[in-house]
């Protein structure tokens, strides 16, 4: 069916799964968009990602950089497609969003401010995604890793520290332990959080030791140049935990980026955006039209990347449906 172009475009904060899912649906609708997202790159934490991605439907990818720009091959496709088409995709890298305005007159006006420049729509979504939650210690936070892997490859007598007991750590730990002497996992809770599969192959593995119960305190770089990480228990136990490591790795979970829709839409007590069955943004329980949420930073979904290209995908068939008035 041959639409007519949109004029207005759909603005979107985030470049990840969601925003891009998003962007590429609207634009086959023949709807522009304006994509605004605060890293020189498109995939958002996608990149961070160390191990193979096996569980998305119709590609396998090597890590999560390789995921990141197979995401951008489709998104400079679709800019081709839409210049020829003389429909509008402006991709604005490097631009952080601020504030959100909601203006209420005749119909919902939003305004977007940056540091540079005042961004006005009608149609809305953020899909900005998580980021790591970081550890604070007394001292030495700043030998701590989020992500990334082990210096120097060749050498298999490097001792790592990972902190957490989620599914991260665990993963995470898989990817470094063939390059590892020794790799401890420190949790704080004495139940992992961890799924039991790989909570099962990390206990077959000779030179990893699952520790619990344990906080970190601080790390302290010795005259040798290797880290000394302190732990406390958790139960209380004034005797304190010492280990001795090349790298500490710290995956403590994440936090939904939704600090710019604070006071502006519900927001539930973990900080996760509450949405209607169609990821339209609620304030006060009612419907904010045209203003649209998806993906990690949307209350109770899991975080994979088939549920967010799902959620963008969602997102532009409402705003299809809105605009042109029927069901797509």
């Amino acid at each position: 069916m041959n639409r007519p172009a949109s004029p207005d475009p759909v603005v979107i904060i985030g470049a990840g799964l969601t925003g891009v899912s998003c962007a590429l649906g609207l634009l086959e609708a023949r709807i522009p968009v304006i994509l605004l997202d605060d890293r020189e790159y498109a995939g958002g934490q996608l990149s961070e990602i160390p191990s193979k991605i096996i569980n998305f439907a119709g590609s396998h990818y090597r890590d999560g950089k390789e995921a990141s720009f197979r995401l951008l091959e489709a998104l400079n496709l679709a800019a081709q497609d839409a210049k020829r088409d003389e429909i509008t995709l402006e991709y604005r890298r490097g631009v952080k969003v601020k504030k959100i305005s909601l203006r209420q007159e005749n119909e919902n006006r939003f305004e977007l401010q940056t540091a540079s420049t005042l961004v006005s729509c009608q149609t809305l979504v953020v899909a900005t995604g998580y980021r790591e939650n970081r550890l604070e210690l007394e001292h030495g936070a700043e030998y701590l890793h989020y992500h990334g892997g082990l210096e120097n490859k060749e050498n298999s007598e490097q001792t790592a520290v990972v902190i957490g007991g989620g599914d991260s750590a665990f993963l995470h730990t898989l990817d470094i332990a063939d390059l590892c002497s020794k790799v401890y996992i420190v949790a704080r809770s004495e139940k992992l959080k961890a799924r039991p599969d790989l909570v099962e192959r990390i206990s077959k593995r000779a030179n990893v030791e699952i520790l619990k119960g344990l906080v970190p305190e601080s790390v302290k770089m010795s005259a040798a140049g290797q880290l000394l990480v302190t732990f406390s228990n958790k139960d209380g136990a004034s005797e304190k935990v010492h280990l001795h490591a090349d790298r500490i790795f710290a995956k403590v979970g994440y936090k939904p980026n939704t600090e710019i829709l604070q006071g502006l839409v519900d927001i539930s007590p973990d900080g996760h955006v509450m949405v209607e069955p169609d990821f339209c943004l609620r304030q006060k329980g009612k419907r904010i039209e045209n203003f649209y949420a998806g993906g990690d930073i949307v209350s109770g979904e899991l975080a994979r990347m088939a549920i967010s290209v799902g959620h963008g995908m969602s997102i532009a068939s409402a705003i299809i449906r809105k605009r042109f008035g029927f069901e797509y």
